[in-house]
């Protein structure tokens, strides 16, 4: 992976574990904390990274509005 698309893939993986705390917070009406985070990156790293790998969101001109989904199909998808 090259040194860009490495940025973009971090920068998809946090906003994806920043959405994931904030709806475990709503869940629990409270701010899960900095474990949810190390939590997250033990259970859901690997399977985030092989979807980033398969996905479209990859070589997507919005990667940075919606790669955090990385989707395999979308509408939406723009060739960089």
């Amino acid at each position: 992976m090259e040194q860009a698309e490495f940025y973009d893939f971090v920068y998809c993986e946090v906003k994806r574990i920043k959405i994931d705390k904030w709806v475990e917070g709503e869940r629990i009406h409270q701010d899960p904390g900095v474990q949810f985070e190390l939590d997250w990156v033990s259970k859901n790293a690997e399977g985030y990274r092989d979807a980033w790998e398969h996905s479209m969101c990859r070589t997507c001109l919005l990667k940075r509005l919606c790669g955090f989904n990385a989707l395999s199909s979308c509408k939406k998808y723009e060739n960089d």
